[in-house]
């Protein structure tokens, strides 16, 4: 990896607003998280740019077309999926050059000398750093600076990799010397690009459960024998990292090996990622949300949660939810998986609410028993849902804070309709219990024996 800014010179034709052929560049770091930075190198252009995508973000291939690049050493620029956008707060003269921004994009470059080693490293977000605790570094004896990776390698299902840190010096002066790093983890599968890609991505979000923060790499280097595949991009989340692992374990210096070794079914995260992407980030989001938002977005996981459990072969995203997959066509066959699920639930149904739900259905003679189950959000319904939930995962309600799933069910009913006056202190403590709850729920999902810390357990 190379010390030092990048500058990557192209020529394209501009779409929008008047088409024309101008020269851009492209900037980026080698060494660091930074944005990445596109100019226009044409005055006239980039204010008909600037004026066109201010106050919104066009993709690029909608806006470029016939690039060329004027560097040898660059090749199969790949702009797929990436937006322009001018930075936030950003004040333009007329005379000087401007500064637009780029989300993503990937390249190859070609190596001057090729190595029998090819590695396949992601650098990571400057809050991975609870995820590697273990690298020495030391002056030696003759005054020079040197560094020992002590981590080891990893294995989670198929995917072998291990987290490090790569040091580099930076100096001001003949007098200075300035040490940076940056963490990583590299991947040691020799598998299609695609499943080294799906690979990152797993860990990433295991360990964005783990450190309760989102973990994201900014820059893949896939190294080949005659050239490196970079991809880079910008990344998103913004909260600081929280060590949460004393909830997780029982053993004193929990560390992310004990963690990943605990993840059973990482097969889970990779044949269904987009539901997990989706979920994990709604975890990380509601730490930067206040009051009834925590708590709703945190059920909102509990909710999706059980029809993952009940569908895992079968889900897809339909409309924002995820629903049964191949069954809106065949009524026969929703009624059969719909019947499946009512007989699990029906175990821990008590009598006495047995007969509740044949009173409602009496009253309502267009809704069944069989929907009142798999699609009414009542108290009563959803408390059996939920409960089912927690036996197919061994979470015991007294663990988490609860005598009763009900407690929950009409909490968040009491949110949605206002039905009451909630006090600051009733919220937080809701929240400490859904949050407990979540946490388990994703875990155990991962691995139905994790064991819970007696830190995590309600007091």
């Amino acid at each position: 990896m190379k010390n030092d800014i990048c500058a990557i010179n192209l020529n394209a034709e501009i779409k929008i607003p008047n088409p024309k052929t101008v020269a851009i560049k492209i900037v980026f770091s080698w060494i660091k998280n930074s944005t990445i930075k596109l100019y226009i190198h044409d005055l006239e252009a980039q204010k008909q740019f600037a004026n066109f995508i201010i106050n919104k973000r066009i993709l690029f291939d909608d806006v470029f077309s016939k690039i060329s690049i004027e560097d040898d050493e660059f090749f199969d620029l790949d702009f797929s999926n990436s937006f322009v956008s001018i930075p936030t707060n950003s004040v333009f003269s007329c005379d000087e050059f401007w500064v637009f921004e780029l989300t993503s994009f990937s390249f190859k470059y070609k190596k001057i000398i090729t190595e029998s080693e090819h590695k396949k490293r992601f650098y990571l977000t400057d809050n991975s750093s609870l995820l590697i605790p273990t690298t020495s570094t030391v002056f030696d004896s003759k005054g020079e600076w040197k560094s020992k990776d002590l981590n080891r390698k990893l294995r989670i299902g198929e995917i072998e990799f291990k987290f490090g840190i790569y040091y580099y010096e930076k100096s001001d002066s003949a007098r200075e010397l300035t040490i940076r790093s940056e963490n990583y983890f590299e991947i040691y599968n020799n598998d299609t690009m695609d499943k080294i890609l799906s690979y990152a991505n797993t860990i990433c979000l295991l360990s964005s459960i783990f450190i309760a923060t989102g973990i994201e790499f900014y820059m893949a280097v896939l190294e080949e024998p005659e050239f490196d595949f970079i991809i880079l991009k910008q990344t998103n989340y913004l909260n600081k990292p929280n060590a949460i692992t004393e909830y997780f374990i029982n053993i004193p210096n929990y560390r992310i090996y004990d963690f990943f070794n605990n993840i059973i079914e990482p097969k889970e995260i990779l044949e269904h990622q987009e539901w997990w992407h989706k979920n994990i980030n709604k975890l990380l989001l509601s730490r930067n949300l206040e009051g009834e938002s925590q708590f709703l977005v945190l059920y909102n996981i509990i909710e999706q949660s059980f029809l993952y459990l009940n569908n895992v072969d079968k889900i897809s995203e339909v409309k924002s939810d995820f629903l049964f997959k191949g069954l809106s066509e065949n009524k026969k066959q929703i009624k059969e998986k719909c019947r499946e699920l009512i007989n699990e639930i029906k175990k821990y149904i008590p009598v006495e609410e047995k007969e509740e739900i044949k009173k409602f259905e009496n009253q309502n003679d267009k809704i069944s028993f069989c929907k009142t189950i798999v699609t009414n959000n009542s108290n009563l319904v959803t408390s059996n849902k939920i409960q089912l939930l927690m036996n197919k995962l061994n979470i015991d309600s007294k663990d988490i804070g609860l005598n009763d799933v009900k407690e929950i069910v009409s909490f968040r009913d009491d949110l949605i309709h206002a039905n009451r006056i909630i006090h600051e202190d009733e919220l937080f403590k809701m929240y400490k219990i859904i949050y407990r709850f979540t946490i388990l729920t994703l875990i155990r999902l991962l691995n139905k024996d994790f064991q819970l810390s007696e830190t995590f357990k309600a007091n």
